[in-house]
């Protein structure tokens, strides 16, 4: 007895892997605009991320006879051109991404000061953390809603205790 056995699904494979079409490409933009991490992207789309990494490989590759991110040359092929076209909308879109993000936290530090020490940490990291390079969320001294910095004596404390007459 030939044919098909019910209730069993025979496996889809695909011999070749999917091709960059412009349409595809807006989709994979539109989620790694929302901020999705490619390995997501790619997997709401049912591509491998590998497979982005590959055209956006493809896309920084390019020869192009210009300097800038926006210029895409006329001699390649098709798929090289909409590998540049994804290279160049991917880069733009984790920008801003990160600059979206970067405006909200600097929004939430102009009233509290966990996300100001933040971003002075992440800024300048060798000026604003520890010795150790590690960030402390605890505050340096006294009050929470007070000032981050700590006035430190040039012995680190350690020393006697200044004279009251001194300090009038």
């Amino acid at each position: 007895m030939g044919g098909r056995r019910v209730g069993v699904r025979r496996a889809i494979t695909v011999d070749r892997e999917p091709s960059l079409t412009p349409e595809l490409r807006e989709k994979i933009i539109k989620l790694i605009k929302a901020g999705v991490p490619w390995k997501f992207a790619a997997g709401c789309l049912m591509l491998k991320r590998s497979l982005l990494e590959k055209w956006y490989a493809t896309g920084l590759s390019v020869e192009t006879e210009r300097e800038g991110l926006g210029y895409i040359p006329t001699t390649v092929s098709a798929h090289d051109r909409q590998c540049r076209l994804f290279y160049i909308d991917a880069t733009v879109a984790m920008e801003q991404v990160v600059a979206g993000l970067c405006m909200v936290v600097h929004k939430a530090a102009k009233k509290d000061w966990h996300a100001a020490r933040w971003l002075l940490e992440t800024r300048e990291p060798t000026m604003f953390r520890g010795k150790d390079g590690i960030s402390n969320d605890k505050p340096t001294g006294g009050d929470p809603d007070g000032p981050i910095i700590e006035f430190v004596s040039p012995d680190n404390g350690r020393g006697p205790k200044p004279d009251s007459d001194v300090l009038k």
